[in-house]
């Protein structure tokens, strides 16, 4: 199960970058486009009943502004 939930954020990552715009860098794209990106994401990755709702919510979740001011800059860049 483990490599399953490791591939698939592999293809889930691939698709967030897909949709980032060219012309934008990653550090203008906001928290909201992101935030919106990740609930799409979410329900296609539910609709699709391959995972329980908890491991698509393990393998998409969005920290919130608050939780990324939290972090060190090292920990916010992985996420």
């Amino acid at each position: 199960m483990d490599h399953v939930i490791v591939a698939l954020s592999g293809f889930v990552g691939r698709y967030i970058y897909a949709q980032i715009p060219r012309s934008l860098g990653f550090a203008e794209v906001s928290l909201k486009d992101a935030k919106e990106l990740s609930d799409k994401l979410t329900e296609q990755l539910s609709s699709l009943g391959i995972l329980s709702p908890k491991d698509v919510e393990t393998l998409v979740h969005f920290p919130s502004s608050r939780e990324f001011e939290q972090m060190s800059v090292l920990t916010a860049s992985g996420r």
